[in-house]
Protein backbone atom coordinates (compact mmCIF):
# COMPACT_ATOMS: atom_id res chain seq x y z
CA UNK A 1 0.00 0.00 0.00
CA UNK A 2 1.08 3.31 -0.69
CA UNK A 3 0.46 5.97 2.38
CA UNK A 4 0.24 9.50 2.21
CA UNK A 5 -0.66 12.06 4.36
CA UNK A 6 -1.38 15.86 3.89
CA UNK A 7 0.62 18.08 6.41
CA UNK A 8 -1.77 20.76 4.96
CA UNK A 9 -4.84 21.34 7.48
CA UNK A 10 -7.32 22.98 6.15
CA UNK A 11 -11.06 23.95 7.80
CA UNK A 12 -13.02 21.36 5.32
CA UNK A 13 -10.76 18.53 6.66
CA UNK A 14 -12.83 17.80 9.18
CA UNK A 15 -15.62 16.55 7.14
CA UNK A 16 -13.82 14.06 5.54
CA UNK A 17 -14.54 10.65 6.91
CA UNK A 18 -10.83 9.46 6.60
CA UNK A 19 -9.29 12.71 7.82
CA UNK A 20 -5.96 13.12 5.44
CA UNK A 21 -5.04 9.76 5.35
CA UNK A 22 -5.91 7.69 2.69
CA UNK A 23 -3.91 4.13 1.78
CA UNK A 24 -3.78 3.71 -2.23
CA UNK A 25 -3.19 -0.07 -3.64
CA UNK A 26 -0.10 -0.09 -5.25
CA UNK A 27 -1.83 -2.82 -8.23
CA UNK A 28 -3.23 -2.20 -11.41
CA UNK A 29 -6.79 -1.14 -12.20
CA UNK A 30 -7.66 -4.50 -13.49
CA UNK A 31 -6.92 -5.92 -9.92
CA UNK A 32 -9.01 -3.55 -8.27
CA UNK A 33 -11.44 -4.43 -10.96
CA UNK A 34 -11.07 -7.76 -10.19
CA UNK A 35 -11.55 -7.33 -6.44
CA UNK A 36 -15.19 -5.37 -6.88
CA UNK A 37 -16.24 -8.78 -8.66
CA UNK A 38 -15.35 -11.15 -6.01
CA UNK A 39 -17.03 -8.54 -3.58
CA UNK A 40 -20.44 -8.33 -5.40
CA UNK A 41 -20.19 -10.75 -8.00
CA UNK A 42 -23.80 -10.29 -8.99
CA UNK A 43 -24.26 -6.92 -8.90
CA UNK A 44 -24.93 -5.27 -12.61
CA UNK A 45 -21.83 -3.29 -13.80
CA UNK A 46 -23.34 -1.71 -16.51
CA UNK A 47 -26.56 -1.26 -18.33
CA UNK A 48 -26.08 0.01 -21.92
CA UNK A 49 -29.39 1.21 -23.68
CA UNK A 50 -31.19 -1.63 -21.72
CA UNK A 51 -28.71 -4.18 -22.03
CA UNK A 52 -27.13 -5.37 -18.43
CA UNK A 53 -24.11 -6.82 -17.10
CA UNK A 54 -22.97 -8.35 -13.97
CA UNK A 55 -19.56 -8.08 -12.27
CA UNK A 56 -18.93 -12.30 -12.83
CA UNK A 57 -19.96 -11.58 -16.61
CA UNK A 58 -18.04 -8.41 -16.59
CA UNK A 59 -14.56 -10.46 -15.62
CA UNK A 60 -15.28 -13.23 -17.66
CA UNK A 61 -15.55 -10.67 -20.49
CA UNK A 62 -12.46 -8.90 -20.08
CA UNK A 63 -10.67 -12.34 -19.41
CA UNK A 64 -11.48 -13.30 -23.14
CA UNK A 65 -10.61 -10.37 -24.47
CA UNK A 66 -7.30 -10.59 -22.45
CA UNK A 67 -6.44 -13.83 -23.98
CA UNK A 68 -7.86 -12.67 -27.60
CA UNK A 69 -5.07 -9.81 -26.90
CA UNK A 70 -2.52 -12.39 -26.26
CA UNK A 71 -2.53 -14.61 -29.30
CA UNK A 72 -2.44 -11.45 -31.20
CA UNK A 73 0.90 -11.34 -29.21
CA UNK A 74 0.83 -8.08 -27.34
CA UNK A 75 3.10 -7.91 -24.71
CA UNK A 76 4.15 -5.90 -21.90
CA UNK A 77 4.14 -2.08 -22.55
CA UNK A 78 2.67 -2.22 -26.13
CA UNK A 79 0.24 0.03 -27.32
CA UNK A 80 -3.15 -0.42 -28.76
CA UNK A 81 -5.54 2.34 -29.09
CA UNK A 82 -9.05 2.28 -28.65
CA UNK A 83 -10.87 4.37 -30.92
CA UNK A 84 -14.64 3.57 -29.45
CA UNK A 85 -17.60 6.02 -28.28
CA UNK A 86 -18.87 4.54 -24.43
CA UNK A 87 -19.50 0.92 -25.48
CA UNK A 88 -18.84 -1.72 -23.06
CA UNK A 89 -16.28 -3.24 -25.69
CA UNK A 90 -14.43 -0.28 -25.31
CA UNK A 91 -14.08 -0.77 -21.48
CA UNK A 92 -13.36 -4.53 -21.67
CA UNK A 93 -10.65 -4.03 -24.14
CA UNK A 94 -9.58 -0.94 -21.72
CA UNK A 95 -9.41 -3.45 -18.87
CA UNK A 96 -8.02 -6.41 -20.84
CA UNK A 97 -5.02 -3.97 -21.82
CA UNK A 98 -4.44 -3.41 -18.45
CA UNK A 99 -4.38 -7.17 -17.45
CA UNK A 100 -2.11 -7.87 -19.74
CA UNK A 101 0.72 -4.78 -18.89
CA UNK A 102 0.11 -3.23 -22.11
CA UNK A 103 -0.85 0.50 -22.37
CA UNK A 104 -4.69 1.80 -23.73
CA UNK A 105 -4.48 4.56 -25.82
CA UNK A 106 -7.41 6.67 -25.78
CA UNK A 107 -8.36 8.50 -28.98
CA UNK A 108 -11.70 10.35 -30.21
CA UNK A 109 -13.31 8.45 -32.87
CA UNK A 110 -14.86 11.64 -34.23
CA UNK A 111 -11.05 13.21 -34.78
CA UNK A 112 -10.06 13.86 -38.45
CA UNK A 113 -8.19 11.55 -40.74
CA UNK A 114 -4.55 13.34 -39.98
CA UNK A 115 -5.01 13.42 -36.19
CA UNK A 116 -6.20 9.43 -36.11
CA UNK A 117 -2.77 9.06 -37.85
CA UNK A 118 -0.98 11.15 -35.64
CA UNK A 119 -2.24 9.58 -32.47
CA UNK A 120 -1.31 6.44 -33.95
CA UNK A 121 2.07 7.37 -34.64
CA UNK A 122 3.30 9.21 -31.56
CA UNK A 123 1.99 6.43 -29.80
CA UNK A 124 3.54 4.25 -31.67
CA UNK A 125 0.16 1.67 -31.60
CA UNK A 126 0.89 -1.84 -32.62
CA UNK A 127 -3.08 -2.63 -32.71
CA UNK A 128 -6.57 -0.95 -33.00
CA UNK A 129 -9.71 -1.16 -31.86
CA UNK A 130 -12.12 1.20 -33.64
CA UNK A 131 -15.99 1.79 -34.12
CA UNK A 132 -17.02 0.41 -37.97
CA UNK A 133 -18.24 4.81 -37.76
CA UNK A 134 -14.49 5.85 -37.88
CA UNK A 135 -13.36 2.83 -41.16
CA UNK A 136 -14.18 5.39 -43.62
CA UNK A 137 -11.30 7.68 -42.19
CA UNK A 138 -9.06 4.68 -40.67
CA UNK A 139 -8.85 2.95 -43.94
CA UNK A 140 -6.74 5.56 -45.54
CA UNK A 141 -4.05 6.19 -43.17
CA UNK A 142 -3.67 2.76 -41.15
CA UNK A 143 -1.17 1.34 -43.76
CA UNK A 144 0.75 4.10 -43.01
CA UNK A 145 1.13 3.32 -39.47
CA UNK A 146 3.00 0.60 -37.22
CA UNK A 147 -0.24 -0.81 -36.53
CA UNK A 148 -0.16 -4.58 -37.19
CA UNK A 149 -4.25 -5.18 -36.19
CA UNK A 150 -7.00 -3.90 -36.57
CA UNK A 151 -10.53 -5.36 -34.96
CA UNK A 152 -13.42 -2.96 -36.18
CA UNK A 153 -16.95 -2.93 -34.20
CA UNK A 154 -19.86 -1.55 -33.86
CA UNK A 155 -22.29 0.49 -31.31
CA UNK A 156 -24.62 -2.30 -31.91
CA UNK A 157 -22.39 -5.09 -30.66
CA UNK A 158 -24.02 -5.04 -27.37
CA UNK A 159 -27.07 -3.42 -27.47
CA UNK A 160 -30.48 -5.38 -26.71
CA UNK A 161 -32.04 -7.43 -30.03
CA UNK A 162 -34.53 -4.53 -30.72
CA UNK A 163 -32.74 -2.06 -30.33
CA UNK A 164 -30.21 -3.56 -32.39
CA UNK A 165 -32.22 -4.64 -34.79
CA UNK A 166 -34.00 -1.02 -35.79
CA UNK A 167 -30.34 0.37 -35.70
CA UNK A 168 -29.31 -2.65 -38.25
CA UNK A 169 -31.92 -1.09 -40.53
CA UNK A 170 -31.28 2.53 -40.20
CA UNK A 171 -28.21 3.91 -39.43
CA UNK A 172 -25.93 0.79 -40.01
CA UNK A 173 -26.43 0.97 -43.67
CA UNK A 174 -25.06 4.30 -44.26
CA UNK A 175 -21.53 2.99 -42.64
CA UNK A 176 -19.01 1.72 -44.83
CA UNK A 177 -17.71 -1.80 -44.06
CA UNK A 178 -14.05 -2.69 -44.32
CA UNK A 179 -12.61 -5.73 -46.74
CA UNK A 180 -11.98 -7.98 -43.88
CA UNK A 181 -8.16 -9.77 -44.46
CA UNK A 182 -5.48 -11.49 -41.74
CA UNK A 183 -4.58 -7.64 -40.73
CA UNK A 184 -8.44 -6.09 -40.39
CA UNK A 185 -10.84 -8.24 -38.08
CA UNK A 186 -14.19 -8.25 -36.75
CA UNK A 187 -14.61 -7.76 -32.87
CA UNK A 188 -16.11 -11.65 -32.55
CA UNK A 189 -13.13 -13.00 -34.70
CA UNK A 190 -10.93 -11.34 -32.33
CA UNK A 191 -12.04 -13.06 -29.42
CA UNK A 192 -12.84 -16.25 -30.86
CA UNK A 193 -8.67 -16.17 -31.21
CA UNK A 194 -8.45 -15.93 -27.91
CA UNK A 195 -9.75 -19.23 -26.92
CA UNK A 196 -6.36 -20.70 -28.59
CA UNK A 197 -4.85 -18.89 -25.09
CA UNK A 198 -4.23 -21.26 -21.96
CA UNK A 199 -1.97 -19.61 -20.31
CA UNK A 200 -2.22 -16.75 -17.66
CA UNK A 201 -3.04 -13.53 -18.82
CA UNK A 202 -2.90 -11.09 -15.36
CA UNK A 203 0.83 -9.42 -15.52
CA UNK A 204 -0.08 -7.81 -12.05
CA UNK A 205 1.37 -4.38 -12.76
CA UNK A 206 2.12 -1.77 -9.90
CA UNK A 207 1.09 1.58 -9.60
CA UNK A 208 4.31 3.21 -11.17
CA UNK A 209 3.33 1.42 -14.68
CA UNK A 210 1.67 3.01 -17.31
CA UNK A 211 -1.99 2.20 -17.55
CA UNK A 212 -2.63 4.85 -20.43
CA UNK A 213 -2.57 8.05 -22.90
CA UNK A 214 -4.51 10.53 -23.03
CA UNK A 215 -4.63 13.84 -25.10
CA UNK A 216 -4.63 17.35 -24.36
CA UNK A 217 -6.99 19.35 -26.26
CA UNK A 218 -4.28 21.02 -28.67
CA UNK A 219 -5.21 24.63 -28.27
CA UNK A 220 -1.25 25.88 -29.02
CA UNK A 221 -0.28 23.13 -31.42
CA UNK A 222 -0.85 19.40 -31.63
CA UNK A 223 -2.26 17.81 -29.47
CA UNK A 224 0.28 16.19 -26.19
CA UNK A 225 0.00 12.59 -25.18
CA UNK A 226 -0.39 12.66 -21.36
CA UNK A 227 0.90 9.85 -19.86
CA UNK A 228 -1.38 8.16 -16.71
CA UNK A 229 -0.39 5.28 -14.47
CA UNK A 230 -2.27 3.10 -12.78
CA UNK A 231 -1.47 4.95 -9.40
CA UNK A 232 -3.27 7.94 -10.90
CA UNK A 233 -6.38 6.31 -11.88
CA UNK A 234 -6.35 4.03 -8.32
CA UNK A 235 -5.24 7.62 -6.22
CA UNK A 236 -8.21 9.70 -7.62
CA UNK A 237 -10.67 6.23 -6.79
CA UNK A 238 -9.60 6.24 -3.98
CA UNK A 239 -9.54 9.82 -3.04
CA UNK A 240 -14.28 10.23 -4.61
CA UNK A 241 -14.91 7.37 -2.63
CA UNK A 242 -13.91 9.33 0.78
CA UNK A 243 -15.60 12.02 -0.64
CA UNK A 244 -18.50 10.93 -1.89
CA UNK A 245 -19.04 6.89 -0.52
CA UNK A 246 -21.63 5.70 -2.51
CA UNK A 247 -22.83 2.26 -1.79
CA UNK A 248 -22.71 -0.55 -4.13
CA UNK A 249 -26.83 -0.28 -4.58
CA UNK A 250 -26.35 3.28 -6.12
CA UNK A 251 -27.11 3.80 -9.64
CA UNK A 252 -24.63 6.46 -11.81
CA UNK A 253 -25.33 7.99 -15.12
CA UNK A 254 -21.78 8.28 -17.42
CA UNK A 255 -22.35 10.39 -19.89
CA UNK A 256 -18.50 11.87 -20.34
CA UNK A 257 -16.95 10.05 -23.12
CA UNK A 258 -14.10 7.39 -21.66
CA UNK A 259 -11.73 8.81 -24.43
CA UNK A 260 -11.58 11.92 -21.64
CA UNK A 261 -9.74 12.19 -18.40
CA UNK A 262 -12.68 12.47 -17.16
CA UNK A 263 -14.78 9.88 -18.34
CA UNK A 264 -12.28 7.33 -18.29
CA UNK A 265 -11.70 8.10 -14.41
CA UNK A 266 -15.42 8.22 -14.31
CA UNK A 267 -16.12 4.97 -14.71
CA UNK A 268 -12.68 3.79 -13.36
CA UNK A 269 -14.06 5.07 -9.69
CA UNK A 270 -17.95 5.10 -9.71
CA UNK A 271 -18.28 1.44 -11.33
CA UNK A 272 -15.38 -0.35 -10.14
CA UNK A 273 -14.90 0.88 -6.88
CA UNK A 274 -18.02 1.50 -5.47
CA UNK A 275 -19.69 -1.78 -7.19
CA UNK A 276 -22.91 0.39 -8.62
CA UNK A 277 -24.57 0.07 -11.58
CA UNK A 278 -23.18 2.41 -14.14
CA UNK A 279 -25.61 3.02 -17.61
CA UNK A 280 -23.56 4.58 -20.57
CA UNK A 281 -25.31 7.21 -22.78
CA UNK A 282 -23.61 6.64 -26.13
CA UNK A 283 -24.17 9.04 -29.04
CA UNK A 284 -24.97 7.37 -32.49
Amino acid sequence: MINEENSLRVPWGKYYPNGYKLDYPDTSLYNLVEKAAKECPNNIAYNYFGATSNYKTLIEDIEKCAKALKVLDIKKDDVITICMPNTPEALISFYAINKIGGVANMIHPLSAENEIKYYLEVSNSKMLITIDLAWTKVKNIIKDTKVEKTIVLSVKKSMPFILKTLFSLTKERKIEKPIYDINIITWDEFIEKGKEYEKETNVHTKGQDVATILYSGGTTGLAKGIVLTNLNFNAIAIQNLAACPLKPTDKCLSIMPIFHGFGLRYFNTHNVLFRCNCNYITKL
